[in-house]
């Protein structure tokens, strides 16, 4: 099932909360709660793994530019490997994205993404 373009844009938003919302310990090895949070995210964006890459950079560029942080010495995220590991790293690494974000401006992990990505 692949949903509309328009679907697949408002469960951005959707998905950069739960990211903010993590704690470490949803981070941790052998904790289910993040692979299943994104299988939930993809599934109501109607979107596929092979999609997820793009939204979730989507996602990156948004962050970057409600921050404070310097573009040009931002790491660029590797999108090697398999789709579900892709998918996995790049959340991980988006997670840690919101953290410097947040920490740039001064704001919080759910004030940097409602920032990023107003309703």
């Amino acid at each position: 099932m692949v949903g509309s373009g328009a679907e697949r844009a408002d469960a951005v938003p959707e998905l950069a909360r739960g990211l903010a919302a993590l704690e470490p310990d949803d981070l941790a090895e052998g904790s289910l709660l993040l692979p299943l949070g994104l299988s939930l995210w993809l599934r109501r964006a109607g979107a596929g793994l092979e999609e997820a890459p793009a939204l979730l950079l989507g996602v990156r560029r948004a962050v970057l530019a409600a921050s404070a942080l310097d573009r040009s010495t931002e790491p660029v995220p590797l999108l090697a490997g398999e789709p579900r590991t892709v998918v996995l790293h790049l959340a991980v690494y988006l997670d840690g994205l919101i953290t410097r974000a947040a920490a740039s401006i001064g704001a919080t992990r759910d004030e940097i993404v409602g920032r990023a990505l107003p309703d």
